[in-house]
């Protein structure tokens, strides 16, 4: 059985995510976000799928690119699970990222995995954005709702 005709058994996808990570190159992050959205571009256009869109973005200089191909008032999804949060650097990255997001996509909802605890995440919700959360299998452990 082909991936496309497993994927159709499904409602619906969120895009692959692909690092771009501070440390990574330009071109490899640049080909990572091309990757993501051709991806959904591939599933949803050419094959008529419903896709939402998984948003990544690394330092300041991807908001130039990360952002693009993405509808503004969609539905996105965002992961914060490989992005070492416990880090204070990599938490104001993620914060800044966040909110460029927000600016730049106006997202009606967002599909959250991982950590969600920053403030933009507040500020989402004031702005009356939906937030679906799916804890990770490691926060969830931190939190001590998991025994591991």
């Amino acid at each position: 059985m082909t991936s496309l005709k497993i994927l159709q058994h499904f409602a619906g996808i969120i895009t692959p995510e692909f690092s771009t990570y501070a440390d990574y190159t330009f071109p490899i992050k640049i080909f990572n976000t091309y990757r993501m959205r051709a991806f959904g571009y591939w599933y949803g256009q050419k094959h008529g799928g419903s896709v939402i869109n998984n948003v990544r973005w690394g330092t300041e200089e991807t908001f130039s690119y990360c952002f693009d191909g993405i509808e503004k008032n969609s539905i996105v999804a965002i992961g914060s699970v490989a992005s070492k949060l416990r880090d204070p650097e990599n938490q104001q990255l993620f914060e800044v990222g966040f909110l460029k997001m927000l600016e730049v996509l106006e997202p009606q909802k967002i599909i959250f995995y991982g950590t969600a605890n920053c403030p933009g995440v507040d500020k989402a919700r004031k702005q009356q954005i939906e937030i679906i959360h799916f804890r990770s299998e490691r926060d969830l452990a931190f939190r001590g709702k998991r025994n591991v």
